[in-house]
């Protein structure tokens, strides 16, 4: 039941987003991005109590996604773009080190999907960044790094499966392909051409991203356990 009430107030929250980003209300989005991650914070400390080196790593990662937002929502200088960067890549950074504490509770488990997901991220990446390699000048290592750590979280967020239950995995598998896509219509839309709807679209990746990666922490069950939970 307090899933159901944490989702309602969290589609709310995405609703009141997409509606700030349509009558161009920055200061309704500045309102409600940091809010949805305060309420997922809540919601994943109330559920978990964070008892497990898993949930802990989570909730981290949403504390430096926080913080990006919080910067966006009250930085006035011309770093904003650096500030939050650089808050994304830590957050997922924290949520890589949660998916290979998974990889570590049955390593020798196979996983016949794994080569196809390094294949998969990696060409898409790849693709991506010579695609945009024109445009970004000096930005080329910082953007290839940070694709990088984006392929690298969809990788491991494949490398869970048959690790843990299947509901878990389905939903970080799925928002690790939502913050692969809000970043990709990101970056095309400010390195190479005008996306129509674009802000509206990364912000209900991210929002539906974080989203999942929560329930997925919450639902997570460990099939084989060889590492703190």
């Amino acid at each position: 039941m307090k899933n159901k009430i944490y989702s309602i107030f969290f589609a709310i929250l995405t609703l009141a987003a997409l509606f700030a980003d349509y009558v161009k209300s920055a200061d309704l989005l500045a309102i409600a991005k940091p809010l949805s991650i305060v309420l997922l914070l809540a919601w994943l400390f109330q559920a978990e109590r964070l008892k497990g080196k898993f949930h802990k790593q989570i909730f981290i990662g949403l504390c430096c996604a926080l913080v990006g937002d919080l910067y966006i929502a009250f930085a006035t200088n011309t770093y904003v773009e650096t500030a939050v960067f650089f808050a994304q890549f830590i957050c997922f950074l924290f949520y890589i080190r949660a998916f290979l504490l998974d990889h570590k509770s049955n390593p020798k488990q196979k996983n016949s999907y794994l080569i196809w997901a390094i294949i998969g991220f990696t060409v898409f990446c790849a693709g991506i960044f010579f695609y945009l390699r024109p445009q970004l000048g000096p930005l080329q290592p910082a953007v290839l790094v940070y694709a990088l750590i984006l392929c690298f979280m969809g990788i491991m967020a494949v490398n869970r499966y048959d690790k843990v239950n299947l509901l878990s995995f389905k939903m970080i598998f799925y928002a690790a392909l939502f913050f692969l896509f809000a970043n990709t219509v990101w970056a095309i839309d400010k390195y190479n051409q005008p996306i129509l709807e674009s802000s509206a679209l990364v912000i209900a990746g991210y929002f539906i991203a974080q989203y999942l990666i929560v329930y997925g922490t919450i639902v997570r069950k460990l099939l084989v356990t060889k590492t703190e939970v």
